[in-house]
């Protein structure tokens, strides 16, 4: 099967926003059901080790986009189920975390955290593409099973959607003038899709590029030292 990109691109369109409400209900229904009992407790833990793929892959993409741009990672941990007894009730933490140095810039802040929905959803929607290849045949199910367990992890969490203003607030100048070149970038993305109907390789080409431009002009420059490392879930 050729790989067409416009029905690629057709696939993205609505399969990330499907992702987004598809985890955020999942994950939801699981914590309900955590709260109410320990046998709730219980479902949530066999869930998250079932589909605890999807909860890797989240983090991997944190972790990616960190060496991407520059930004130094302190500490890992794909995935990891904590459930504690104590005087107050039951305490259950599911999910992995990458701890990295403070980020100062609002576009870096902003791809790291949207990275987990950009990574799992493409994931998602290129099992979407290539999912009737194996309708017929026994590896079907298991493209249901990963697309099932990426969505799941694809949704970022409160923190991850918060990094741009953590950012912002540490150099609002930069901040400012990034958003700006965000405005400006946004204009370019409008007329190149809805105004002059530039092919989709040469409008993909341009956003990769800038892409690249801003990756390599915002990397930390050699002896530059560290800055401190906020914990991230």
């Amino acid at each position: 099967m050729n790989f067409n990109i416009y029905a690629f691109w057709d696939i993205c369109i609505w399969i990330i926003p499907l992702v987004i409400f598809f985890s955020t209900f999942i994950t939801a229904i699981i914590g309900s059901f955590a709260k109410r009992s320990s046998y709730g407790v219980q479902i949530a833990i066999a869930f998250s080790y079932i589909f605890c793929i999807g909860v890797i892959v989240h983090e991997m993409a944190h972790q990616l986009m960190c060496h991407t741009f520059g930004v130094r990672v302190k500490e890992l941990r794909y995935f990891r189920v904590e459930h504690k007894r104590t005087e107050d009730g039951e305490y259950l933490n599911i999910g992995g975390y990458v701890n990295f140095e403070d980020v100062n810039s609002l576009i870096t802040g902003i791809f790291l955290g949207i990275a987990p929905l950009l990574v799992n959803g493409i994931l998602v929607a290129l099992i979407c593409y290539y999912a009737p290849v194996f309708e017929t045949t026994s590896y079907y199910p298991l493209f249901i099973y990963l697309g099932f367990a990426l969505g799941i992890g694809a949704r970022p969490s409160k923190e991850d959607l918060l990094l741009w203003y953590q950012a912002l607030r540490m150099n609002p100048g930069r901040g400012l003038l990034e958003f700006l070149l965000l405005c400006f970038f946004g204009g370019i993305v409008y007329a190149l899709f809805l105004v002059w109907q530039v092919d989709l390789w040469i409008s993909f080409t341009i956003i990769f590029l800038f892409i690249v431009f801003f990756i390599f002009q915002g990397r930390p420059k050699a002896g530059r030292s560290p800055s401190n490392y906020l914990p991230r879930m």
